[in-house]
């Protein structure tokens, strides 16, 4: 019986590519998402294509919701090989100043509680496999940089880079404790636009979900790394350098460290962000297309952020 990869939070961009990427390779694919509709198109796509795919509706915030669906997952398809987690939450969470400090936890149901269940779940076929692995997507919002942190703040969005940043963090903890089980834990973090998906940004890179799909790819084969170098950073200096000279501050070789973003960039990235927002909140029927994710690397499903997919 074939592997199986299950995808978490599948969307037309990232989550896409990789189920078409990993299909090809011989993988039966388990499409997991909370809207019928997107699931019932994706798996009409895959098997269109001579690909072994089926869909389960879970939750990726609901740990038995998505053990649930590991578990049927199985039984349908087959052991899982690889597990890739394309979801994450905490758009319009608020002022940090303002908002209630209890509801900070609501901000781990899909970055952490739901990865580590799936992990859980699916860790005996895991390991069986001889070549297991958990596969992320996350966004350059969670990333220790204060230009990031500045961009963040402008564009009013506080939840997703917690979010993100957690869930960097469980990656790499996980990569730790389960190398010596011959299981490879690893991380693509976006920064731009993956195309298709939504509107193109000037000063934004547009990636390519293939590319990306690709990138996992030799992650995932050559397991020596547990995230690419150099993709977000070469994000941001773009930006900067796209920026018009007569309003740019410094270019990227000479911005003194620690220092803010300059405010041509916040702008640029808040322009861009409000552009992809204001097609998300188009009803589906009048859209020209989903959006999804970006390299180094993050997707999801119907909209897209500075560095990730949605959840579905």
């Amino acid at each position: 019986m074939a592997k199986t990869i299950f995808v978490v939070g599948y969307g037309p961009g990232v989550s896409n590519a990789m189920a078409e990427k990993f299909g090809a390779e011989g993988f039966a694919v388990a499409l997991v998402a909370r809207t019928e509709a997107t699931l019932t198109a994706g798996v009409e796509g895959l098997r269109a294509k001579g690909i072994t795919a089926t869909a389960f509706l879970a939750d990726a915030g609901d740990p038995a919701s998505i053990r649930g669906a590991i578990i049927r997952a199985r039984d349908t398809l087959g052991p899982i090989g690889v597990i890739h987690w394309n979801a994450f939450s905490g758009r319009g969470f608020g002022d940090l100043l303002v908002v209630d400090p209890t509801t900070l936890t609501d901000l781990f149901d899909v970055a952490l509680v739901g990865l580590l269940s799936a992990v859980q779940e699916a860790l005996a076929d895991l390991k069986a496999a001889g070549d297991g692995a958990v596969l992320v997507t996350n966004g350059a919002f969670g990333e220790l940089n204060p230009m990031i942190d500045a961009i963040a703040l402008a564009l009013g969005e506080v939840g997703v880079p917690l979010g993100n940043a957690a869930k960097a963090k469980l990656v790499g903890l996980l990569s730790a404790r389960l190398k010596s089980e011959g299981v490879y834990v690893g991380e693509v973090t976006i920064a731009g636009v993956v195309r298709g998906t939504g509107p193109e940004s000037p000063g934004m890179p547009t990636l390519e979900p293939t590319a990306i799909a690709d990138t996992f790819w030799r992650l995932y084969k050559a397991r020596d790394e547990i995230r690419p170098d150099g993709l977000s950073a070469a994000f941001w200096q773009k930006a900067i350098s796209d920026t018009a000279p007569e309003t740019r501050h410094s270019s990227p070789r000479r911005r003194t460290p620690g220092k803010p973003a300059p405010a041509a960039t916040i702008t640029l990235a808040r322009d861009g962000w409000q552009r992809r927002r204001r097609i998300n909140e188009t009803p589906p029927s009048n859209r020209c297309a989903a959006s999804s994710h970006v390299e180094g690397v993050t997707t999801v499903a119907d909209a897209s952020d500075l560095g990730q997919d949605y959840r579905d």
